[in-house]
């Protein structure tokens, strides 16, 4: 037997395996999210929390003070509870895996808090923690230093709250700040401003960079706090329009924002938070004319695009982000290896809006908004918000289909 040429023939075989093995792994299929339950609220729901450790989903009625509790392993409502509340409207929650507490923020015309919820005895712990500001909106928390960090909208603020004495210890400005005349407001054409002001909205938090991410709506940015000092660092991060929800993959450190107006996601490299590539157009895309909805009136645009609204949902483990399309009614998959939209959008709520953007002037006929996706790692369950439907759809991450796997060459 000719040594070289057995030689020769091992080799050529060798590499063909690994160029199959190779093509075999680059076109594996992702999948996609499936709806495997509904769970009815009753109530105007626009915010949402999650706790890992026992397996169950806070959801919060702005309207009527209920905070419904639901068990993520029978997806049931299994007890609700009256939140003492006056005529504060509540925007916030949160939950502290560490200590076993709901944290919630309200806001009653020019008085803002923040209160502690004992999950145990679903008791209030101490008294509310007043902020001293205008319309508080969102809460994260920094378990390992117990520290809460809340966006208020109209004061162009964010502030910290020591969680162990219960009191807000700085108001840290964003972007620039405060609307003016102070008391105006951007959305109220009775009570107009004459600049928006920063506005921060959602906010997200990288425990393993030390860093909260916070949305300005109004212009269009990413403020970036240090949690080490309390204090912004860099520059403005600038993103898509109205940017109002967040996710983070940790693994990748990267940051995903929802730009509503757009109906695109930005792609934040939180190494050196800049912005990476284009946006991401999610569903129905874009506004047709763009930013058309500023003009305030139903009959505006021609389409009113996706309008991506709330939370971003991250499979760290895969990967995969998870995005809700209000207007669309849907949920939408982008495989974060490639910052592309994989398969078709997953329907979660009774149908797109009719008409188009009708949920922003109260005027639908049909259809619901999607909104608010949190994802638990534990269960790889996804939980989105259809707000006109009142109830709140539980997908499993990793459903039965598949998105069509991506082409593949040989190297």
């Amino acid at each position: 037997m000719n040594k070289s040429i057995t030689k020769s023939s091992f080799i050529c075989v060798i590499l063909a395996t690994l160029s199959v093995t190779h093509g075999a792994y680059a076109a594996a299929p992702i999948r996609l999210p499936e709806v495997v339950a509904l769970v009815p609220t009753g109530g105007l729901v626009f915010s949402t929390a999650l706790s890992k450790k026992r397996n169950e989903v806070y959801a919060v009625d702005a309207r009527n003070k209920m905070l419904y509790v639901i068990d993520g392993k029978t997806n049931t409502r299994k007890e609700k509870a009256t939140l003492d509340l006056q005529d504060a409207v509540v925007n916030g929650i949160a939950y502290n895996e560490t200590t076993d507490e709901i944290l919630l923020v309200d806001y009653a015309g020019e008085s803002s808090r923040l209160l502690v919820l004992d999950r145990k005895t679903m008791e209030f712990v101490g008294s509310p923690i007043a902020l001293d500001s205008l319309h508080a909106a969102k809460v994260v928390i920094d378990e390992a230093t117990d520290t809460a960090y809340v966006s208020n909208m109209h004061s162009g603020t964010v502030s910290v709250v020591d969680l162990k004495n219960q009191s807000k210890i700085a108001d840290i400005v964003i972007g620039t700040g405060a609307p003016t005349p102070a008391g105006c407001n951007p959305w109220d054409s009775a009570n107009p401003c004459t600049t928006p002001g920063g506005n921060p909205l959602d906010m997200k938090i990288n425990p393993k960079t030390h860093k909260v991410y916070v949305a300005s709506y109004t212009e269009g940015t990413i403020s970036v706090i240090d949690t080490r000092t309390n204090k912004v660092e860099g520059a403005r991060i600038p993103v898509g329009s109205q940017p109002n929800g967040m996710g983070i993959d940790t693994g990748t450190n990267r940051v995903y924002v929802n730009n509503w107006q757009d109906g695109t996601v930005s792609v934040i490299d939180g190494d050196t938070d800049t912005v990476i590539g284009e946006p991401i157009v999610v569903g129905s895309g874009l506004q047709d004319p763009l930013h058309c909805y500023e003009a305030g009136k139903l009959d505006a645009c021609k389409s009113w695009g996706s309008m991506p609204l709330g939370p971003i949902g991250v499979n760290e483990d895969k990967h995969l982000v998870y995005v809700a399309s209000s207007n669309d009614g849907t949920v939408i998959t982008i495989n974060g290896k490639t910052n592309k939209v994989v398969g078709e959008p997953v329907h979660i709520t009774t149908g797109p809006l009719v008409p188009g953007g009708c949920a922003n002037f109260g005027a639908c006929t049909q259809g619901s908004s999607a909104q608010n996706v949190i994802y638990n790692p534990k269960t790889d369950r996804l939980y989105v918000v259809s707000l006109a439907d009142a109830w709140l759809m539980v997908l499993q991450g990793q459903g039965s289909k598949t998105a069509a796997p991506p082409s593949t060459h040989n190297h």
